[in-house]
């Protein structure tokens, strides 16, 4: 695969079906509100961006300027007698300049294998960042949920009134919100990374996420309840001890759950990427995913496959003290952003190959 220049990338190599334009930040190219002052992805104010442009524009103008009076005057060849010109001078790098490190290209229409590929490779890229935003938010999160189950434990055992099993609730959601924000967080750092080349840095990923986490936390919730009721009947013929509706039940709701689960999977990112409400995120989740199933299936086993196979490798390992403890914290961040790295690129695949803007 090319490797393509990030400046006006917008994640494959192969442009898109023409679509609407929408508002986007002439710097990180993330999709904006109408009427928008400054960028919610990046936080630069758009007047003050526009002004220095303007004076760095200006800046390499006069530049190219000199250099052509100072070559003309000097009478300097260049290689083979060629002279040089105001295309040969110094230009400051702008902030859409390819400094960055090299995009992972896709293609429009990439095969599964391409998409796990480029996820995994996002990944690796993403690994210290990932690793961090899987360590610090979770001890926080840890604290919190201790903190409720032990307030909703007194509550059981009589230690406590409403209060008590209020306050244990509220913490219980807190540690969900956080839990949200992290894979809201991971989701944006790796999509950052591969189209960007590089992404904004754990903290700004992280308050990206969190600040996105409500939308990653109903979309998360209402999977859940989706897949719960695709096996609840199979579960209530177990309970019920009918041995002979169990089996058939089972089966059933077992297909149920992988057919939903798969036309439901883009939502997270179309959620977390394309800043869709809960409801707007499903609905889109289910059009790009109609007849294309099979691709997203095949993705995502072969990107369970790179996560069982990271995880594998470092089996060996994780017995060595200290060190172990630190390995299995970086593999779980590694296949945690291969998994999400996967959603994100086939969500922006098929929503490109479809004619929608991919700009955010």
């Amino acid at each position: 695969m090319a490797v393509v220049d990030p400046q006006g990338f917008d994640f494959f190599s192969r442009e898109a079906p023409p679509s609407e334009a929408k508002p986007q930040c002439p710097k990180c190219s993330w999709h904006q509100p109408d009427g928008a002052t400054s960028c919610a992805a990046c936080g630069i104010i758009f007047a003050k961006y526009e002004a220095a442009e303007r004076r760095r524009a200006a800046a390499n103008a006069a530049a190219a300027a000199d250099t052509d009076n100072n070559a003309t005057d000097a009478n300097v060849d260049i290689g083979a007698g060629s002279v040089a010109s105001a295309d040969d001078a110094p230009s400051w790098p702008s902030a859409n300049s390819s400094a960055a490190l090299p995009a992972l290209a896709l293609r429009h229409e990439a095969t599964a294998l391409e998409i796990a590929i480029v996820a995994t490779r996002g990944a690796f890229s993403s690994v210290i960042g990932l690793t961090l935003m899987n360590v610090f938010p979770v001890i926080v999160m840890v604290v919190v949920a201790a903190a409720g189950g032990a307030a909703l434990g007194m509550s059981r055992i009589g230690g406590g009134g409403m209060g008590t099993v209020a306050l244990g609730v509220v913490a219980m959601v807190i540690a969900m919100r956080i839990l949200a924000g992290i894979t809201a967080g991971s989701l944006i750092m790796v999509d950052d990374v591969m189209r960007n080349g590089d992404s904004r840095g754990f903290v700004a990923c992280f308050g990206d996420g969190f600040l996105r986490g409500g939308r990653a936390l109903g979309v998360m919730v209402v999977s859940w309840l989706a897949i719960v009721a695709c096996a609840m009947p199979a579960a209530a013929a177990v309970m019920t001890r009918n041995d002979k509706a169990a089996l058939p039940l089972g089966f059933i709701g077992f297909v149920l759950v992988v057919i939903v689960g798969l036309r439901l999977s883009l939502a997270l990112p179309a959620a977390i990427l394309g800043q869709l409400d809960v409801v707007s995120a499903f609905q889109e989740s289910v059009s790009l995913t109609k007849n294309n199933t099979g691709t997203v299936a095949v993705a995502l086993l072969l990107s369970w496959i790179a996560a069982a196979v990271v995880g594998l490798c470092s089996i060996p390992f994780s017995w060595v003290p200290l060190f172990g403890l630190v390995l299995v914290v970086v593999v779980n961040s590694i296949n945690s952003g291969i998994l999400l790295g996967t959603l994100a690129g086939l969500w922006r695949e098929r929503r490109a190959a479809s004619g929608w803007t991919t700009t955010f």
